[in-house]
């Protein structure tokens, strides 16, 4: 899709293209009813699964409030991405050259080809590191690190082949924050009601990706251009990474407590 719309759009009219694009949506949507739940008895939406006792229950933990900051900030620092096609088709005139267009596409393929390479890159690292702060500390850092080729595109429409590499690095950084984001959210869920809390935060994700850093990032570049302005969110990361701290040690004492139920095998 990323590929082939910048493709078509120009020459089928946009109209089109979004029909098309809202056509596969249908099907998406059509596919995802297909999928089966598990079984839920009565006495489970009494008990276990009971929506407002375990909403309660929720509320009253701090580690929650923390986590929706954690997910707002932390998920939000890494959603430049809006502010980069702004800036390429508007600044740099990419959204008025078809064959431009077509470079955005292939760009933004690379782009996700690269994010998938980074998730897969952390996936094996994380078990061992789930409750350790200074892994994701570190991971924030080659984030930010491979958000540097920013500042070789420029202003300059020639400058096709490092916004491939910006894309590229971005992508990289991108997947591998977005594997430390869902690990931590899908385990503060409650089992009991994990689909409805997953939402939640979700949410809070998408405030952070669509609302605080697009209008960060473009209140600065008016000032400093896109490049430095993209770091304006740094801060965010770092706020992330505060109620993180505090996320992790509870999950640790979760952990343990799990741990020191469980009974203890014998050799003999």
């Amino acid at each position: 899709g990323i590929l082939v719309v910048p493709l078509i759009g120009p020459h089928i009219g946009w109209p089109t293209t979004v029909i098309i694009i809202a056509a596969c949506a249908v099907v998406q949507a059509a596919v995802a009813l297909l999928y089966r739940e598990l079984p839920v008895s009565k006495e489970d939406l009494k008990h276990d699964m009971a929506f407002a006792a375990v909403v309660k229950n929720m509320l009253r933990k701090k580690v929650w409030w923390l986590s929706i900051i954690y997910a707002m900030f932390f998920m939000g620092s890494i959603g430049i991405g809006r502010a980069i096609t702004g800036f390429l088709m508007t600044d740099l005139g990419w959204g008025k050259d078809p064959d431009l267009l077509a470079v955005f596409g292939s760009s933004n393929l690379l782009h996700y080809l690269a994010t998938t390479a980074g998730a897969l890159l952390v996936a094996p690292f994380l078990a061992k590191h789930k409750n350790n702060i200074k892994f994701f500390i570190l991971i924030s850092v080659l984030f930010w690190l491979f958000i540097l080729p920013w500042f070789l595109v420029g202003t300059s429409v020639e400058n096709i082949v490092w916004v491939y590499v910006a894309q590229f690095t971005y992508g990289i950084g991108r997947g591998m924050m977005i594997v430390l984001v869902y690990s931590v959210v899908m385990r503060v869920c409650p089992k009991t009601l994990e689909g409805f809390m997953f939402a939640t935060l979700t949410s809070a994700m998408n405030i952070g990706l669509t609302a605080i850093t697009p209008n960060t990032i473009a209140f600065f570049t008016e000032r400093i251009g896109l490049a430095p302005s993209i770091f304006s969110t740094i801060p965010y990361t770092i706020i992330g990474l505060i109620a993180l701290h505090f996320i992790l040690r509870d999950l640790k004492k979760a952990d343990q407590a799990v741990q020191a139920s469980q009974p203890v095998l014998s050799d003999n």
